[in-house]
Formats: structure tokens, sequence, C-alpha cells
């Protein structure tokens, strides 16, 4: 998988990732926030690879926030984190 990005709109912050290719039909993966870049929660359900994007609506006004991607095999094995991508959420 690519590396992610954030797009910061009126509707929330949108974090965008790429698998670089053919998506792998065996994999799934969630979204991590933190605030501190220390605890990271999950945010987002189970997301399937043919999709690319994911919405955080539940994201404040005027909070900086830290994102990573985790994958999930078809085993139930957890990846390592992505790199962490930071905002803030000024609108």
């Amino acid at each position: 998988m690519a590396g992610n990005s954030l797009i910061i709109s009126s509707g929330g912050i949108t974090v965008t990732w790429s698998w670089g290719g053919k998506p792998q039909a065996q994999f799934e993966l969630v979204v991590e926030r933190s605030r501190d870049n220390k605890r990271f929660v999950q945010v987002s359900p189970l997301i399937d690879t043919s999709v690319s994007r994911f919405t955080d609506l539940s994201a404040r006004d005027n909070d900086q926030y830290y994102y990573r991607l985790r994958i999930r095999n078809q085993y139930g094995n957890w990846s390592e984190p992505s790199d962490v991508k930071m905002c803030k959420l000024d609108r």
C-alpha cells in the first residue's frame, strides 16, 4: 500500500490511500486517529480494498489530529501502522 494523505474540507478530514496496483481482496484496513500522536483509536469500520478514502466526520474544529492506517489480513493479523500524517482542522 502506498502512502496516505489528508484532505481537509467542510465535511471533515478525508484520509486517502493507494494500493499501488491491483487491490488484494484478502485484506481490509482501518483508519486510526490520535490527538497526541501516542494513543490511537480506530475511527473507521473495516474498509474493503476497493475503497481508497475515508472521511472522519467526528473531527472537531480547531483540533489537531494524527492519522494512520493498519491492514488486517484474512487470518485476522494486523500490520504495523502506516506513517502518521498530522493536520489541524481549522474551519
